[in-house]
C-alpha cells in the first residue's frame, strides 16, 4: 500500500467486535515427569487485533502460559514480571522492516486484575492454572493518527519461581478499520478503450483495507496477483492486471457516498495512469447490507478516459 504502513495489509472491522487471532485458550495438557517450568507467550512473537474506529472502548487479550514438568509444579504459585517495552517495537521494526510506533500511554488502560506499576505488569498463576490473560482496553479507537501503525511490546522481564522460555517477547499490532474495510465479491465490467483483448476480471474477492478515517483501498485476494496492490483485469482471457493502479475509494461518512476514486500508486503514477469517479454511477456504500455500487474511470493519458468500470462490491466478511 501506497499511503499507510500498516499490515492491515494483512488487515479489520464492520462490526464492533474485536477480534484478537492469537487468542485461544489452551486445554489442558498432559505433563511430564522432567524438566522446568517454562513461562512464554505463544509460539508467535505477534499478534494482531483490530478495532472500529469508534468512541466505544474495545478489548483484548495477551496470552501468557505457563509449561509444567509434573503435577507437583503445576499446583505451586509462580509470579511473573510482564513489562510494557517500547524496545520490542524498534527491534521487530528493525527485523522486518515494518514502521510501528508505541500506543500512547493515555490511549490504552490495562485490566486491574493485573496489578500495574509503571511499565510492569504483575501476573501471578494460582495453583492449577496453565495460563493467564493480559486485558487491555482502548477506550476511544476514534482519536487514533488513521496514518500510523500502532503497536504494544510486552516482554516477561523476570520470574518468581519458574524459568523464562526463548518466547519471552511479543507484539501486538492495533489495527484500525472503518465502517467501509472487508472481504468484497466484486462483479461488474471493465471496458478498456485501447485495447479490446484487455477485459475485466469479474467476478473477483477483494479487500478493502482502512487508509484513512473514510478511505479503503482495493487489494486482490486471489489469482496470480493477490495481494499486489493492482487492479485485476484478463489479457486475451488470461489473468493480468493493470500495473502501477489500484482504486482508492473516499466517502462521505455522513451519507456513505463515494465522493471520490483515486490511484494508490499516485494520481498519477509514474506511468501517468490516475483514477477518477464517474458521476453518472450510483456510487454508494450501503450500511444495511455494507454492499457498494461505484462508476470510474482508470485515466491514461492525463485526462482521457481510458477504462471503464462499474461495479458492485458484495461484502462477504470482515478482513
Amino acid at each position: 500500500m501506497k499511503f499507510l504502513n500498516i499490515s492491515f495489509k494483512s488487515l479489520l472491522i464492520i462490526s464492533s467486535t474485536v477480534l484478537a487471532f492469537s487468542c485461544k485458550k489452551p486445554g489442558i495438557s498432559e505433563v511430564s515427569n522432567e524438566g522446568q517450568t517454562l513461562i512464554k507467550f505463544p509460539a508467535s512473537d505477534f499478534q494482531l487485533v483490530a478495532f472500529n474506529v469508534v468512541s466505544t472502548p474495545q478489548s483484548f487479550e495477551v496470552d501468557i502460559r505457563r509449561d509444567i514438568p509434573n503435577e507437583g509444579e503445576l499446583n505451586k504459585t509462580v509470579t511473573v514480571t510482564v513489562m510494557l517495552d517500547p524496545t520490542v517495537i524498534s527491534s521487530y521494526n528493525t527485523a522486518h522492516g515494518t514502521s510501528y510506533v508505541a500506543l500512547g500511554a493515555t490511549d490504552f488502560t490495562i485490566d486491574p486484575s493485573i496489578p500495574r506499576s509503571g511499565n510492569n505488569l504483575t501476573v501471578t498463576f494460582a495453583p492449577g492454572e496453565f495460563a493467564k490473560f493480559i486485558k487491555v482496553t482502548v477506550a476511544n479507537a476514534s482519536t487514533l493518527d488513521l496514518s500510523k501503525a500502532y503497536a504494544l511490546g510486552f516482554k516477561i522481564a523476570s520470574v518468581d519461581g519458574a524459568k523464562i522460555s526463548s518466547l519471552k517477547t511479543i507484539l501486538v499490532e492495533v489495527g484500525l478499520k472503518n465502517k467501509y474495510d472487508g472481504h468484497y465479491k466484486v462483479t461488474g465490467s471493465m471496458v478498456d478503450a485501447t485495447n479490446a483483448a484487455l477485459t475485466g476480471a469479474h467476478p473477483f474477492e477483494c479487500d478493502l483495507e482502512t487508509i484513512g478515517a473514510n478511505a479503503v483501498v482495493l487489494n486482490p485476494t486471489e489469482g496470480s496477483f493477490a495481494g499486489s496492490y493492482l487492479y485485476p483485469i484478463k489479457n486475451a482471457g488470461a489473468g493480468s492486471a493493470y500495473g502501477s493502479f489500484t482504486p482508492v475509494f473516499i466517502f462521505n461518512l455522513t451519507t456513505n457516498k463515494v465522493i471520490a476514486v483515486e490511484n494508490d500508486w499516485g494520481q498519477p503514477a509514474s506511468n501517468g495512469r490516475s483514477a477518477e469517479l464517474n458521476p453518472a454511477g450510483v456510487n454508494q456504500w450501503f450500511e444495511t447490507d455494507r454492499h457498494m455500487e461505484v462508476s470510474y474511470w482508470m485515466n491514461q493519458p492525463g485526462p482521457t478516459h481510458r477504462s471503464t468500470m462499474n461495479e458492485n462490491y458484495q461484502y462477504m466478511r470482515s478482513r
